[in-house]
Order: C-alpha cells, then structure tokens, then sequence
C-alpha cells in the first residue's frame, strides 16, 4: 500500500507537475506572444519617435527660418516706423513753411493792395487833375479862338474899311 500510496502521490505530483508545466508553457507561449507584440509596438513606437524626431528638427528649421523672418519683419517694421516718423516730421515743418510763407504773401498782398489803391487814388487824381487842366486849356483855346475870331473879323472889317476908304478918298500924297 504504502507503494501504491507512493505510486499514486508520484502520479499526483506528476500530475501536478505537468499542470504546473503546462501552466509555465502557457505563461512562456504568452510572454512570447506579448514579446512579439512588445517588439512590434516597440518597432512601431521606435518608427514613430524616429519620424517625430524628423519633425521635430523640420519643426526647428521652420521655426529658425519663421523666427529669422520675423526678426526681418520687425526690423522692416521699424524702419518703416522711422520713415513714416520722419515723414511726419517733414510733413509738419513742410506745413509750418507752408503756413509761414502765405501770411508772407498775404502780408506782402495787402502791402501790394494798399500800394495799389494808393496808385490808383494817385492816378485819379492826376487823370482829374488833367481832366480839369485840360477843361482850363480847352476854355483858354475857346476863348482864344473868340479872341481870334474877334480880332479876324476886326481885321477884315478895317481891311474893308481901309479899302473902301482908298476908294473913294483921293490920294492925297
């Protein structure tokens, strides 16, 4: 019995010992399936750090070349910025020349204004000054003219008279 009891305990732990190896075998089966999958996430988890580290770098150069092109932009900027401000500047002393130069010109237009209106006062008054010196040397010749006219017909009258007075007297020399 004792032998059976010891052949019987030997097949249990034989049993025993092809469950457990069995189990280990599943275990080894599945650890080597999860390997298999491990290595393939892994493969892929290693492609996809690779393709992000591209990225990653086209990320930097882009952001290098974006950055470089901001900085030409911001320097663009200011001297845009400087030019505008100095356009400015220029604008407002162009405008306060502007603004200097017409009350000049006003200035001298009312000058010219009051010169002229002095010019013309002046102007009438010599054209009424010739007028009236005129009218004067118009009276004078109209009566110079009465004169002469007086004194023609005064000579022709005493011609007459001395004419018909040789007629009728005898000569006495």
């Amino acid at each position: 019995m004792e032998a059976a009891q010891r052949i019987e305990r030997e097949q249990q732990a034989a049993e025993a010992a092809r469950i457990e190896l069995a189990k280990a075998q599943l275990k080894i089966d599945q650890a080597n399936a999860n390997e298999a999958r491990y290595s393939t996430e892994i493969s892929e988890l290693k492609t996809a750090l690779k393709s992000a580290e591209k990225e990653a770098v086209e990320a930097t150069k882009t952001g290098a070349v974006a950055n470089a092109k901001l900085e030409a932009s911001n320097a663009s900027l200011s001297d845009a910025l400087a030019r505008a401000e100095r356009a400015e500047k220029a604008l407002a002393d162009a405008t306060q020349q502007a603004a200097l130069h017409i009350a000049e010109v006003r200035a001298e237009h009312a000058k010219l204004a009051k010169e002229m209106a002095a010019l013309q006062a002046a102007h009438a008054q010599e054209l009424k000054h010739s007028s009236d010196h005129a009218t004067q040397q118009a009276e004078r010749a109209a009566r110079a003219e009465g004169k002469l006219a007086a004194f023609e017909e005064a000579a022709q009258k005493a011609e007459k008279l001395s004419q018909s007075d040789s007629k009728g007297s005898p000569k006495a020399r």
